[in-house]
C-alpha cells in the first residue's frame, strides 16, 4: 500500500505481513542506492531489532545486485559506547547482518571508533574522518546518499533522546554529539540532525504497534517540535516511511497518490 500525505513526509509505504514489509523494506533501499546517481555512495544505517531481517536480506542481495559494493560507503548514525564486540554494539549488528556477506570492501567501512579512551574523543576523530570522506568522494550539499533510520516510542530517532542537554541547542551542533541519556544511565554516539538532514534520502522502517502513536502524531503535527525525530527535515532531500501495518493503525485520514 503507497500512501502520500505531502505536508508531512514524501512517501508512506505498509507492508501488510511481516514478510510484505520487509521486501518493500529491501526492495525501497536498493532503489533509493541505484537512483542516487551516485558512483560513490554514501549509506548511513543504525541499529535496533526493526532492520535485522532487512539488512540480512540485503546483504544476500548485493552480492548479485546492480549496484557495485565496492561504490558503497558506510557509515553509523549512532552507537553504543561500548566495544564492537559487545552484544550491545550497533557495529556489531550491521557486521553480523548487512556485511555477512563481504561484498562492500573493509576499506569502505567507517564505524564509531568505540574503541578510543572516551566518546568525546570519539566524536572528534568521527567528524574528521568524515569530513575528510565527504570531501575525497566530492561531496557537497548532500553529504550522505541514504540514512536508514528508525524512531521510538518516545519519539528518540537515532540517538537523540527527549531531554537531553545537548536538544537545548541541537541546531548548533557540528556533525556528531556524545549525549547522555539519563533513562539508560548511558553515554551514546549519534549523528545530529544537521548532517542527517545533508542527506539524498531518508528511510525510515518503523514495525509494532507501539510506534503507533508516536507515528499518528507525526502526521497530525506540523509545526511544534514535541519529539526528537522531528528535527529531521532534509534540506534537499526526501523521506519515505516503511512500517507495518501495526505501526500505521492509529493513523485516520491520508491523501492517496494521484
Amino acid at each position: 500500500m503507497r500512501l502520500n500525505k505531502k505536508s508531512v513526509t514524501d512517501k508512506i509505504l505498509i507492508g501488510k505481513t511481516t514478510k510484505e514489509f520487509i521486501d518493500i523494506a529491501v526492495d525501497t533501499i536498493l532503489k533509493e542506492l541505484v537512483s542516487s546517481g551516485s558512483t560513490s555512495i554514501v549509506l548511513a544505517v543504525s541499529g535496533g531489532s526493526t532492520p535485522i531481517p532487512i539488512y540480512e536480506k540485503m546483504s544476500n542481495l548485493l552480492v548479485n545486485s546492480e549496484i557495485d559494493p565496492k561504490n558503497i560507503f558506510l557509515i553509523w548514525i549512532d552507537e553504543r559506547w561500548v566495544p564492537h564486540d559487545s552484544e550491545g554494539s550497533n557495529y556489531k549488528l550491521i557486521k553480523d547482518t548487512l556485511l555477512k556477506s563481504r561484498v562492500i570492501p573493509e576499506e569502505n567501512i567507517y564505524p564509531i571508533p568505540t574503541m578510543l579512551k572516551n566518546p568525546r574523543e570519539a566524536i572528534i576523530i568521527y567528524e574528521k574522518t568524515l569530513n575528510d570522506l565527504f570531501n575525497r568522494l566530492g561531496k557537497k550539499s548532500n553529504l550522505i546518499d541514504l540514512s536508514i533510520m528508525g524512531v521510538g516510542s518516545d519519539g528518540h530517532t537515532a540517538s537523540i533522546f527527549p531531554g537531553i542537554d545537548e536538544l537545548k541547542n541541537i541546531k548548533n551542533q557540528n556533525w556528531v554529539i556524545v549525549p547522555y541519556v539519563k533513562k539508560l544511565d548511558a553515554y551514546r554516539v549519534s549523528l545530529t540532525p544537521k548532517l542527517i538532514n545533508s542527506s539524498k534520502t531518508i528511510i525510515y522502517l518503523v514495525k509494532g504497534k507501539e510506534k503507533a502513536s508516536i507515528f499518528n502524531f507525526l502526521m497530525k503535527t506540523k509545526n511544534i517540535i514535541h519529539y526528537p525525530v522531528q528535527l529531521i527535515k532534509p534540506k534537499n532531500g526526501k523521506i519515505i516511511w516503511v512500517l507495518d501495518v501495526d505501526a500505521f493503525s492509529e493513523v485516520g485520514e491520508v491523501i492517496k497518490d494521484d
